[in-house]
């Protein structure tokens, strides 16, 4: 098991993609440890995975993240794989977009992807890795966005894994293969953000597209923050 003796954090762990990553990561041997806003999915979560622990913490609260992170630097001193998996959508027509609901994807998407990461820097190390879910599409039966891991190309991930494993990882779910690409790349200290680009079809302009986009801009500032270029 590749991630035996290794601690994962998954931000937005609780349900979806989030869940099924936990569940994948347990069975490599991981320590797990999600966020959610929802307690009732946290505990739900937990209770379905033999080694995890959950904390409720909203990443679009600043103090909130500075509770978790001081939680998690009393009792785990290293994180070796920061997944941030938080995210929201919000589906209008432009003219129906108001500040508000701008805020509220982006205090989430943005601001709080890319400050809960700053915050918990300290808590990695060499070879820690920070993956970054960005993908997004545009399902044919709806003049929409959608995020599902059936969706994601599986050549953004393929191109990270050893070639031994591209056999194992073509009947590997989605979730999986991004695991299987992480472990590919913890000792190397790389940033991973797996991205697709959204669709072009429809009339309908979608903040979720537009924060789909924005967490690419995260991914590269956090590149700069960790390289020291920023």
């Amino acid at each position: 098991m590749r991630f035996t003796g290794k601690t994962v954090l998954i931000l937005g762990g609780n349900s979806g993609i989030g869940r099924a990553s936990a569940e994948a990561f347990e069975r490599e041997g991981a320590q797990v440890l999600i966020t959610g806003r929802d307690q009732k999915t946290i505990d739900e979560t937990v209770a379905a995975i033999t080694d995890a622990r959950g904390f409720r913490a909203d990443i679009a609260d600043l103090a909130a993240m500075d509770a978790l992170v001081a939680t998690l630097r009393a009792d785990y001193p290293r994180i070796d794989v920061l997944f941030v998996n938080a995210g929201v959508g919000a589906f209008a027509p432009v003219r129906e977009i108001t500040p508000e609901l701008w805020d509220d994807v982006h205090n989430v998407n943005l601001r709080g992807c890319f400050f809960a990461v700053q915050k918990l820097l300290p808590l990695l190390g060499k070879g820690s890795v920070i993956l970054l879910t960005g993908s997004i599409s545009l399902p044919h039966s709806y003049s929409s966005t959608g995020a599902h891991p059936s969706r994601i190309d599986e050549s953004d991930l393929d191109h990270l894994l050893d070639p031994g494993d591209h056999q194992v990882a073509n009947t590997d779910s989605m979730p999986v293969r991004a695991i299987r690409a992480v472990s590919t790349h913890t000792a190397t200290g790389s940033i991973i953000a797996p991205t697709k680009q959204p669709g072009t079809r429809g009339f309908t302009i979608l903040i979720v597209a537009a924060s789909a986009m924005a967490v690419v801009v995260v991914g590269l500032l956090v590149a700069g923050l960790v390289s020291g270029t920023l």
